[in-house]
């Protein structure tokens, strides 16, 4: 998939109809988004998602082909979170995962500590 997405931006690639079948448009706009002049048509491409892929990948041809050198694909993010951490945080305010992440950055360490404890003794 990646190699044909990448062959967006090359002149002298064409690939198979195959090959465009199976790119996937919401990975296509999000390696189109990790660069400031394709990011607008990751946008149009969201806003009108009934665009074929074979439409997206030709209007990205043949408007940077040769214009446009490389995109770097944007990976996510690790979270250096202990897991017990939200766990805990999860089930003490009935949460989400991500509700959970966000509230470590607003609970003292001395509260998180009192947490653990709390949970600790129960188990």
């Amino acid at each position: 998939m990646f190699p044909t997405i990448w062959s967006s931006l090359d002149k002298n690639k064409n690939p198979s109809a195959t090959d465009l079948k199976k790119i996937q448009s919401f990975m296509f706009c999000k390696w189109l988004a990790g660069d400031h002049r394709t990011i607008f048509d990751a946008n149009l491409f969201n806003q009108y998602s009934d665009i074929p892929v074979e439409n997206q990948y030709n209007l990205i041809k043949n408007k940077y082909a040769g214009k446009i050198r490389n995109i770097k694909y944007v990976k996510s993010e690790k979270d250096d979170v202990d897991e017990s951490t939200i766990t805990i945080l999860c089930s003490h305010f009935k949460i989400s995962i991500e509700k959970a992440k966000d509230y470590l950055q607003y609970i003292s360490q001395e509260e998180l500590k009192y947490l653990k404890e709390l949970y600790a003794v129960r188990k």
